[in-house]
């Protein structure tokens, strides 16, 4: 991937000090006015509002006004321009402050109506104007730190791990990119690789990153030796919070398309229900689901259709012959459903099943624990799997760095 900064990211200066000095200045004067006049003013905008009927009434409300005004106690009791500009950060809090300051009233405006006529008004507009040249500037030193952040603190990063030989799970994906993308040594690792591997297939392939596809490309795209096989539903793209979205799937598929490789959907559905799939191909009939741009990106949803051969036997109400059994029911810490359910294991246990086909599945770990606990008590042998809080482990510490 290819970061592009903005080209004035140095060039562009900051807040001159004058120009800071005359912020402050109007921040204070527009402090003075409105504790000198505060409670004329909104009697004015109420009344403007209410009788002389000068606002557009879809925008402005009494309740709109009464919090615009709590807003601007909040913005003007900053000690200076700069935490005021704290303050107002945020579009809600800006869209109140601009409901007390002159560019929208006047675009708010009825035909009929007269504004109010306060030099609050006037100088609110011209801070609200100081708040977004902060605002901007601001972005630009977020910008200037994290392109600064990461031309040196990753590579920081990297040289620390290395000297204390840790290599997080993201490494091992960004260390076999930077192999294959070094001359000397990618012919040969990619020769090995391919005769290691004849075929590489993709299972949820829409959760793909970039850089996970840019490996799988590089050592197999456009190779006849091997061959590659992605699988993925883009309806269930789940993991854009770590840059598995859908555009990776979307893009290949349009790739495929552009080349003439068969795309292929699987229309038997084998492992679900098929009262079940009735009822979601009913629910989702004719429905699509555009992406960014409609006519490559569009998601379309297809029928699934039940396996022929497919049992129509509901394992919610199974007899005891059946070979599979379900039960589900609310979990409430030591009460009769979860002795219900201990007797329910017990009496299969006594028919024949091993208690290793056994299984039961609870939201939290703290209920597999006292699940594993009952029927612990009641002699029946468990173990539960899941003692351990995810935020303790060390693929969340590597995620954190």
């Amino acid at each position: 991937a290819q970061v592009r900064w903005p080209s004035d990211l140095d060039s562009a200066p900051g807040v001159p000090p004058d120009a800071l000095d005359d912020m402050e200045a109007r921040l204070q004067r527009l402090r003075a006015l409105w504790q000198q006049d505060r409670s004329l003013i909104m009697e004015a905008l109420v009344q403007a509002l209410e009788n002389g009927r000068a606002f557009k009434r879809n925008i402005y409300k009494l309740d709109g006004l009464q919090q615009a005004a709590q807003a601007w106690d909040r913005c003007l009791a900053a000690p200076d321009v700069l935490q005021a500009h704290a303050v107002a950060q945020g579009s809600d809090k800006m869209a109140l402050l601009a409901l007390l300051a002159l560019k929208k009233m006047e675009a708010s405006k009825t035909k009929e109506g007269q504004l109010p006529r306060h030099a609050f008004h006037e100088d609110a507009q011209k801070l609200l104007s100081d708040f977004e040249v902060l605002r901007k500037v601001q972005a630009r030193d977020r910008l200037r730190f994290l392109r600064d952040f990461l031309a040196t603190g990753l590579p920081a990063l990297q040289a620390l791990k290395a000297s204390k030989h840790v290599s997080a799970f993201d490494d091992l994906l960004s260390n076999l990119h930077a192999r294959l993308s070094t001359q000397a040594s990618n012919g040969d690792l990619k020769a090995s690789l391919r005769q290691r591997f004849a075929a590489a297939l993709i299972d949820e392939f829409q959760d793909t990153d970039p850089l996970q596809w840019s490996l799988f490309r590089d050592v197999f795209l456009d190779q006849p030796e091997t061959r590659l096989v992605l699988v993925g539903d883009p309806k269930q793209a789940i993991y854009a919070f770590r840059s598995g979205s859908v555009d990776t799937f979307l893009e290949v598929r349009a790739l495929c398309t552009k080349r003439g490789v068969p795309v292929t959907t699987l229309d038997f559905n084998r492992r679900s229900h098929p009262d079940l799939l009735a009822g979601i191909n009913e629910f989702f009939d004719g429905a699509t689901f555009t992406y960014d741009k409609p006519e490559e990106r569009t998601i379309s949803y297809r029928e699934a259709q039940p396996w022929p051969h497919a049992s129509r036997e509901n394992l919610l109400n199974a007899d005891a012959t059946a070979r599979i059994h379900v039960r589900h029911g609310k979990f409430v810490s030591g009460t009769p459903p979860l002795d219900s359910m201990v007797s329910y294991i017990s009496d299969l246990h006594a028919q024949g099943e091993s208690l290793r086909d056994i299984a039961v599945l609870c939201r939290t770990n703290t209920q597999c624990i006292e699940v594993q606990e009952a029927l612990n008590s009641a002699g029946i042998s468990a173990v539960s799997s899941s003692d351990l809080d995810v935020y303790q482990s060390p693929a969340v510490l590597h995620l954190s760095m």
